[in-house]
């Protein structure tokens, strides 16, 4: 299951990281994106279990995007999670920071794939593709 260990070990190591580059917007990403993933997968309770903020989450993973916006991966990963949250203020900033990756000129294949999986996500959208986004979702993402 989720609470096997593996969350808490991720946070030691993020913290360890933040420590010694609490600047570094990859750091700031994935710390971000740990306590909105732990929310996403282990609702209210789990967080709290693993002292888990989604809001905080979010506050390092918008404080990372503003530093390194190339930071394609980070910025999907993030967008994915609030769109896996089904709240209309959270889809508005996802598809935002969709649409700067899928209008991004793109310097590399990763970037280019990053880019292409962010304008399928955004055809989902603005389409009638809700399970289509799901399978999107569930696959970078792993299912709740």
């Amino acid at each position: 299951g989720f609470m096997k260990g593996l969350p808490q070990t991720s946070r030691r190591i993020l913290e360890e990281a933040r420590t010694m580059a609490p600047d570094h917007p990859g750091v700031l990403a994935q710390f971000g994106v740990w306590h909105m993933d732990v929310f996403r997968r282990g609702g209210k309770s789990g967080a709290k279990r693993l002292k888990a903020d989604f809001e905080t989450g979010l506050g390092y993973w918008r404080e990372a995007q503003a530093i390194d916006p190339g930071n394609f991966s980070m910025s999907l990963h993030g967008a994915f999670i609030l769109l896996s949250m089904e709240d209309p203020a959270y889809a508005d900033e996802a598809k935002t920071v969709l649409q700067r990756i899928a209008n991004a000129p793109t310097g590399n294949d990763l970037d280019a794939s990053f880019a292409a999986r962010a304008k399928t996500v955004l055809g989902h959208l603005d389409g009638d593709g809700q399970d289509a986004l799901e399978d999107d979702l569930n696959a970078w993402l792993g299912r709740k």
